[in-house]
């Protein structure tokens, strides 16, 4: 008898998709996906993921601010460490840099980067870290206030250069539906660079749907997708690629 292989969603926004929460769990707890990442982007929806966390059983939190959201830093910040303080919550962030689309001024974001860092170290929880042109940056600030103990690149977008450096400082590289888009040989590269101990899968719902579903709202239960993506392009079994991912992701956010 052939069993589905269980993956783990390290990293969607449900509150952010267009559906009921508990439609969205069922789908992807078929798809064998019971254990998935909430994450907050600013303080409501942090909130909002702390409320899925504690509505469904396999639903885990963060709490953060994204870089494009690090100008409210000053008015988000209290009501951000009083949800990173609850059980729900597994995560900090997402926080880094997003020099792509710069919704925030540089100055801000790297302002909102560290307190997060801060943060982390002093909950002694996963830093979850969003970097898009800006590699240099996102390392000298890492390096200037340390890495946390446990840290996730979410989305990764390097090669195999920034892949290899990342996994040095004792970071998981969590890939999403690009891995599958058949221009990312670099991606792939990447993914090839590092020891598959230090990988993770994610969706990033409701974006970057994976191959097969691009122009599509991303869900949850298409990580198995992502999955077997990343399979093909390390050249491992899906299975022990599935088993692999969930055990990495349960020790990088303390998952029992």
């Amino acid at each position: 008898m052939t069993t589905t292989p269980e993956w783990v969603d390290t990293h969607c926004h449900l509150q952010m998709l267009d559906a009921d929460d508990a439609d969205l769990v069922a789908e992807a707890a078929a798809g064998a996906v019971r254990t998935l990442v909430c994450v907050g982007i600013d303080a409501a929806t942090s909130a909002a993921a702390v409320d899925a966390a504690q509505a469904f059983a396999g639903v885990h939190a963060t709490a953060g601010l994204h870089p494009h959201e690090a100008r409210h830093l000053d008015a988000q910040w209290d009501d951000v460490v009083a949800l990173a303080r609850s059980d729900a919550v597994v995560g900090i962030g997402e926080a880094g840099f997003d020099f792509y689309r710069d919704h925030s001024p540089h100055d801000a974001q790297e302002t909102a980067f560290r307190a997060q860092i801060a943060l982390a170290k002093a909950l002694d929880k996963t830093l979850v870290i969003h970097t898009r042109d800006a590699w240099d940056d996102t390392f000298r600030v890492l390096e200037d206030e340390g890495a946390p103990q446990r840290l996730v690149f979410h989305c990764f977008s390097g090669g195999p250069a920034e892949a290899t450096r990342c996994v040095e400082m004792g970071a998981v590289l969590s890939f999403a539906g690009p891995v599958s888009y058949p221009r990312n040989d670099t991606l792939r590269d990447a993914a090839r660079a590092v020891p598959l101990a230090s990988v993770v899968v994610e969706t990033d719902a409701p974006f970057l749907s994976p191959q097969g579903f691009r122009g599509k709202t991303n869900h949850p239960a298409r990580v198995a997708v992502v999955g077997e993506a990343l399979a093909a392009a390390v050249d491992r079994p899906v299975a022990e690629v599935a088993a692999t991912t969930t055990a990495t992701a349960r020790d990088l956010f303390g998952l029992a």
